[in-house]
């Protein structure tokens, strides 16, 4: 019992332990990569913006002229899909499927007759 109990805890430290180093060497292979190949910000000059785009960016409304229709149209949506006729499927019972899936159940099992909650 204590040697399985040992064995437990000795694996269990190996494991640790060689997830550690590998973690650790990962982490000095990308330090070294780095060291190798720094980064480099990119240098954009004032005057390669091109004037155009910075009007058509500012002169873009706040809110498209779309929006309320795509709102109003996913509220109504959202609204009939609450109103389907789902539950008058529920409201009639079960169909023949079920009560033949359950004779059959009660048939295979016999004696051992499982009872619902009723």
């Amino acid at each position: 019992m204590i040697q399985n109990l040992l064995d437990g805890a000795s694996v269990a430290v190996s494991g640790l332990i060689i997830t550690f180093s590998s973690l650790g060497l990962f982490a000095v292979v990308i330090y070294l990569l780095g060291i190798a190949f720094p980064y480099k910000e990119e240098k954009v000059a004032a005057e390669e913006v091109d004037e155009s785009e910075v009007a058509a960016v500012s002169q873009e409304p706040a809110m498209s002229d779309d929006l309320p229709v795509v709102i109003a149209t996913a509220i109504s949506y959202y609204r009939q899909k609450a109103q389907s006729n789902l539950g008058s499927s529920l409201e009639t019972g079960k169909s023949g499927w079920w009560s033949a899936k359950r004779y059959h159940s009660q048939q295979r099992l016999g004696n051992r007759m499982i009872r619902s909650g009723k």
